[in-house]
């Protein structure tokens, strides 16, 4: 007897039942050759119809192979691990966006939290010869009409022979109405309009422009880099030259 024989001979042996459940049973057999391919024999696997109607309508529960067993598992635990996942990946995200998102719109100059207390700021006289090291920090700039450097720091830095060295650190920083010169190192610095030419040289680093409105004369020379497509005006009073390599130089969004 091959298999759709063995199945129509099944079904005429589960007469007795109602045909939604004499269907539901005929399509579990069934797909066993699902499973197997049309060579297994559905009798020699289930054995003799009469046997196999029997026990269902005798209410026996009929023994589920080893492999249906695993097979079930496996797709159970793979739905379930495909959801864990999920579920990972979006906590993962979330901690992501929640560390990257800013303390404040570093972009809006009127923000409190650049409110100056000699408490908590430091400051120095600003020479033209002072500069301002970066390394593996975030560093937000923006200018005032006073002489001198002021900075805001995570953790306390020190001001050293004209240097403002930051390092693993998160500033802001008050840059006079001078040239200022900015060297920067797996870093990232944001630029609140500057009312001042800058020199920014930069590794590896990432440098973001919240030009508010200001226009700007760029001067960007690029390495391995990514630049925004910036709108540079020649004639404008302030100068940014930028010296990038293996970074990325854009606006800033809040």
């Amino acid at each position: 007897m091959n298999n759709q024989q063995y199945l129509k001979a099944l079904k005429k042996a589960l007469g007795n039942l109602e045909k939604n459940s004499r269907e539901e049973i005929v399509k579990e057999i069934q797909s066993h050759v699902q499973d197997f391919g049309e060579m297994e024999s559905l009798e020699n696997k289930f054995g003799a119809v009469d046997e196999l109607a029997k026990k269902y309508l005798e209410g026996l529960p009929l023994f589920d192979p080893l492999h249906r067993k695993i097979g079930r598992f496996t797709s159970t635990s793979i739905k379930i691990l495909g959801v864990l996942v999920l579920l990972l990946l979006t906590v993962l995200a979330a901690i992501a966006w929640y560390w990257s998102k800013d303390d404040f719109n570093y972009a809006d100059e009127k923000s409190k939290e650049l409110v100056y207390n000699k408490a908590t700021w430091q400051q120095e006289q600003w020479s033209e010869s002072t500069s301002v090291d970066i390394d593996q920090s975030k560093v937000v700039f923006y200018w005032h009409d006073e002489d001198t450097l002021r900075w805001k720091c995570a953790r306390e830095q020190l001001f050293n022979q004209g240097k403002l060295h930051l390092k693993q650190n998160n500033c802001l920083v008050f840059l006079p109405m001078s040239l200022s010169n900015v060297h920067a190192d797996q870093s990232r610095l944001v630029l609140v309009r500057p009312l001042a030419d800058a020199n920014i040289d930069i590794t590896q680093s990432q440098v973001q422009i919240a030009e508010n409105e200001t226009v700007f004369r760029y001067h960007i020379n690029a390495e391995r880099s990514e630049v925004a497509k910036f709108q540079s005006d020649k004639n404008a009073d302030v100068k940014i030259s930028i010296t990038a390599f293996e970074s990325s130089i854009d606006y800033y969004q809040y």
